[in-house]
């Protein structure tokens, strides 16, 4: 699904950006035989001068390691790397943001082939703004498939579209069926309230034009999918929030917010 942008092609190429940084987090029941259902989230990387940072939703966290003490034999991957245990590459986590970050090594993006994004000296990211343009993307649970004894299959879900608003914490995008196209890498348009478990923790990048150059920034990460919510002017319409990552420091640690009175 995409906003109608007027030159295609470049929609398209934003698109299919967004869908390389996007990677699936995974995890299973490792003596469950195949065919099997695939749990998950959605994560991306982003390079600093200390490493690679893993970031996705805290919730998707949470829900591993639920899955993991209700079942010892779940095993859990980035995309096709090796059983890992990712609670233990947590570098911080804040269920106020419902953020977590991780550290990767350069062996396991290469192993991964991971689109990294490089922020080295780009941080942090640009104030979003409502109507600029921004890309999304994350892996369905519902469209998790094995379609062959060990082969796990992730079909993405994403859309180039207008920020309808913004807040201290979120940006919010609207999805129309009857207005909003598929991405030219999606299998098909998802309906009104469609289901999008599994692609918390999906980037979100807003881009624009600086110096003459098309650019992107990393600004936010897909944290709530679409119920049917729109309601007024809205009704009919699906509303997905994105939590946006301005807390997120260099090293992987998230900034608190505080409120209220200060100690006297």
């Amino acid at each position: 699904m995409s906003a109608n942008l007027e030159d295609k092609a470049v929609a398209a190429a934003l698109a299919d950006l967004t869908l390389k940084v996007a990677t699936p987090i995974a995890w299973h029941d490792r003596k469950e035989g195949w065919p099997k259902r695939i749990f998950g989230g959605t994560c991306f990387f982003l390079r600093f001068p200390n490493g690679i940072l893993g970031i996705t939703a805290n919730h998707v966290v949470e829900a591993l390691e639920r899955a993991i003490a209700d079942n010892r034999d779940t095993v859990c991957q980035i995309r096709t790397s090796k059983p890992l245990a990712l609670p233990d590459l947590l570098i911080d986590r804040c269920p106020e943001w419902d953020i977590a970050t991780f550290m990767i090594s350069e062996e396991l993006a290469e192993a991964i082939n991971a689109t990294i994004l490089d922020c080295t000296g780009d941080w942090p990211p640009p104030e979003p703004v409502e109507g600029r343009t921004v890309t999304f993307c994350g892996f369905p649970e519902a469209e998790r498939t094995t379609p062959e004894p060990g082969v796990g299959a992730a079909f993405a879900c994403g859309s180039v579209a207008m920020i309808d608003a913004v807040t201290e914490r979120d940006l919010i995008v609207t999805y129309d069926p009857g207005r909003d196209v598929e991405a030219p890498w999606a299998p098909w348009k998802p309906p009104l309230g469609y289901n999008m478990s599994g692609c918390s923790g999906g980037p979100v990048l807003s881009h624009g034009t600086r110096n003459g150059l098309l650019r992107w920034f990393p600004v936010a990460m897909i944290i709530r999918g679409p119920r049917g919510q729109g309601t007024g002017e809205a009704d009919g319409w699906d509303m997905i929030t994105m939590r946006r990552i301005d807390p997120i420091q260099p090293d992987g640690t998230i900034k608190r917010q505080y409120s209220g009175w200060l100690p006297q």
